[in-house]
């Protein structure tokens, strides 16, 4: 994505763990893995602020929610209550998404990058294609 610098030349296949650990444990995780720890403090932090966000929003209005859906299960209210109060929730939630997303993306293509250069004759290729 946008942290895409090598940290060094390989010397020997480059290991597949980081994804995984950025997929699985904690985004950020991974490119400590990486050797690139700045960009995966500002993955971790990233990630922390959209989890808070989540239950943030969670919590201020999930209840409202539940007893719209509720009422509106039992026909005193109209179901769109329940739906209009969850917009919240569910943009907090495509928002880590993305983050998630992002982060995993960004652990693969650096280990894409540190694959190509191993089997190329160790050195990285370019960032973008050269014309």
């Amino acid at each position: 994505m946008f942290f895409n610098s090598l940290p060094e030349h390989p010397t020997e296949k480059p290991s597949r763990y980081p994804i995984l650990y950025s997929a699985v444990i904690f985004p950020g995780i991974g490119q400590f893995q990486q050797k690139r720890p700045t960009v995966g403090t500002i993955y971790a932090l990233i990630t922390l602020f959209a989890a808070i966000l989540f239950v943030a929003m969670l919590a201020s209005h999930g209840m409202t929610a539940l007893k719209d859906a509720w009422n509106a299960a039992v026909g005193q209210t109209d179901p769109g209550d329940a739906l209009a109060e969850l917009k919240p929730v569910f943009q907090a939630f495509a928002f880590l998404i993305a983050v998630y997303v992002a982060n995993v993306y960004d652990a693969w293509y650096a280990w894409y990058r540190i694959n190509l250069a191993w089997k190329n004759d160790h050195t990285p290729p370019p960032l973008t294609p050269s014309e």
